[in-house]
């Protein structure tokens, strides 16, 4: 049966806008087949942006490559991640981070985009059903505007985060990338992050108290 896009967000949306106070906060989701920007950009899952002539928010989801439950689900919780992030701009130095990977993209090329603290958090937001909702990815980075040092600064939270929450809350590419600047080495549990990124694991809880104990992980993410 087809994935009816309209009701699967506007459940999710209900309750995440309840939950994190953002029932006020004018804007909309859109889950239109033929989206302009997922035209150009095909390969994106989601956007975040404010329309300029309504000055509402848009949350964008391209049904062309989410088309399962829990992948919109993750989208829409990281895509909602990033309006939160704007709605509390002026919390932790957050406002300085917002574009940070965009600005910086030529002195840094894509290990902006990856280490970006707006583009952390949201995939911990995400990856963790919502359940890590804190400011603690922008307390840690730390900003001092020159690019190349705060980038060494939130690679180094990345790891932090790998070895304190679970490897599983960092993507593929990130944890590749740790792993070439050779700030990731227990590679036994990066073939444990790989088992997890199963899409058959991901339809069910993950249970991880005690089994990453190596990497001093003792709580349990649902």
């Amino acid at each position: 049966m087809e994935l009816d896009y309209k009701a699967e967000t506007e459940n999710l949306n209900e309750i995440l806008s309840a939950q994190y106070g953002m029932k006020d906060v004018p804007y909309d989701i859109d889950v239109r087949p033929n989206i302009d920007y997922f035209i150009k950009y095909p390969n994106r899952k989601g956007f975040c942006s404010k329309i300029d002539e309504t000055q509402r928010w848009r949350i964008g989801l391209n049904r062309n490559l989410l088309t399962d439950k829990e992948s919109l689900k993750r989208t829409f919780y990281h895509e909602f991640r990033h309006l939160w992030q704007r709605v509390n701009a002026d919390k932790y130095n957050i406002e300085h981070w917002i574009c940070w990977d965009t600005n910086n993209k030529e002195k840094l090329g894509e290990d902006a985009y990856r280490f970006s603290p707006t583009e952390m958090d949201a995939n911990r937001f995400a990856r963790s059903n919502g359940t890590l909702d804190d400011y603690e990815v922008f307390i840690k980075c730390e900003s001092n505007e020159k690019p190349h040092r705060e980038l060494e600064k939130n690679m180094s939270v990345a790891k932090e985060i790998a070895f304190s929450e679970g490897i599983y809350l960092l993507n593929e590419d990130t944890v590749q990338r740790l792993m070439e600047m050779a700030l990731y080495t227990n590679h036994e549990e990066y073939a444990k992050w790989l088992e997890l990124q199963n899409k058959e694991l991901r339809k069910k809880p993950l249970h991880l108290t005690g089994q990453l104990h190596n990497i001093g992980v003792e709580r349990t993410f649902l």
